[in-house]
């Protein structure tokens, strides 16, 4: 009976020890938003600052002339994808702000 009391005993430790885990573990998937917000803050700060760049105008944005040469055409196309790369992070950033 003894053996059985303290096998009783540590069996509902383990199963304490497992309810404040799972209770732990719950309580860092929960969405605070203003933790979420000031850890994001810096770098949403330093994108919107980077992103500001006259350089990085997208309403001029268009695929390169086909006519070039193989070699400065893969140049052009890449700073095109780079651009529309740029563009839809700038977009992805601007949601998560106002959110």
């Amino acid at each position: 009976n003894i053996d059985r009391a303290e096998q009783q005993q540590r069996a509902e430790y383990a199963l304490s020890q497992l309810r404040l885990l799972y209770q732990s573990a719950a309580t860092h998937l929960r969405f605070d938003r203003d933790v979420w917000g000031k850890q994001l803050y810096p770098i949403l700060s330093l994108w919107s600052t980077l992103s500001q760049s006259p350089e990085l105008d997208f309403s001029s944005l268009k695929l390169p002339d086909e006519s070039l040469q193989p070699v400065p055409a893969f140049v052009e196309l890449e700073h095109y994808k780079a651009l529309c790369l740029v563009r839809d992070v700038s977009r992805d950033v601007a949601a998560l702000v106002r959110v």
